[in-house]
């Protein structure tokens, strides 16, 4: 049964051209879009988002975006991008970022959202915490380096007086 307008069809409805729809569009099932690009927003600078329902009784489910995979034998499977906004003239391209919320005090309201990381125009990453290797906490969140206990290190030579022997 589709729902168009205020009609109700119990068939395929099918368009030649463009739809636009005014308001929230809800779908029951799988939505599937069977072109190359879809468009989002509208011919401004306000922001688009897409967003999973929240549950309102238990933990929120995921949101998955995942490329293409491979058919057959020995195929590669498809580039994953996140691309930032192509600038003009003598203007920076737009950054990439990732937010999350720290938890906050024991409730039900959403916690604010903080941005966590970013890559800039040129490819600078801003971090704001550690980086981990494996279980070793590489790089903490002052931005001090910091290296397992390394005993044998002195047999390589010493630094004294800021020069190497």
């Amino acid at each position: 049964m589709k729902f168009i307008g205020q009609n109700i069809y119990d068939q395929v409805s099918r368009f030649r051209n463009k739809v636009f729809i005014s308001g929230d569009l809800s779908v029951q099932d799988t939505l599937t879009y069977s072109s190359e690009t879809l468009t989002l927003g509208a011919d401004d600078n306000g922001i688009v988002k897409i967003q999973r329902l929240d549950h309102s009784d238990g933990n929120a489910g995921r949101l998955l975006i995942e490329s293409g995979g491979g058919g057959g034998t020995n195929a590669a499977g498809g580039e994953l991008s996140l691309v930032g906004g192509r600038s003009t003239g003598n203007a920076v391209g737009g950054s990439i970022t990732f937010q999350s919320s720290a938890a906050g005090s024991s409730g039900s309201s959403a916690n604010s959202l903080v941005e966590i990381a970013a890559f800039d125009n040129v490819g600078n990453l801003q971090l704001d915490g550690g980086i981990t290797t494996g279980s070793t906490s590489f790089v903490n969140s002052s931005g001090l380096i910091q290296v397992a206990n390394q005993s044998n290190i002195t047999g390589v030579g010493t630094i004294s007086s800021g020069t190497w022997q």
